[in-house]
């Protein structure tokens, strides 16, 4: 990891993925969301809000007013996004929160099962 906060104190650090986190400090807080737009992640977002998806396994979705185009026509979209996720789509967690492997496993394949 690099330091992001410049030798300065970390008080609380959340991190719920990969390139999706919550540092605080003692002035500031940095946030980061890969997917989200930065100024959903700097207004609506909060460090409670990661520790309760962390905590309380708990997804939140957020609006993001986007501009896309097609065929060199441009156009403005509204889409509705899960913003923070504490879920691993890739990776199976065993009972105990803390132990993982990947799907396709030989110990969480289903009997009879072939890849």
């Amino acid at each position: 990891m690099k330091d992001e906060c410049g030798r300065e104190v970390i008080e609380e650090v959340v991190a719920l993925r990969s390139k999706m986190y919550s540092v605080t400090k003692a002035k500031d807080n940095i946030k980061k969301a890969k997917g989200v737009k930065k100024n959903v992640i700097e207004r609506e977002i909060t460090h409670k809000h990661y520790k309760e998806a962390l905590f309380g396994r708990k997804e939140y979705m957020h609006k993001m007013k986007i501009l896309r185009s097609e065929g060199h026509e441009m156009y403005r979209m509204c889409m509705n996004k899960t913003s923070l996720s504490p879920f691993d789509t890739k990776r199976w967690i065993a009972d105990d929160g803390i132990h993982t492997l990947a799907y396709g496993h030989r110990p969480i394949r289903p009997a009879g099962a072939e890849y």
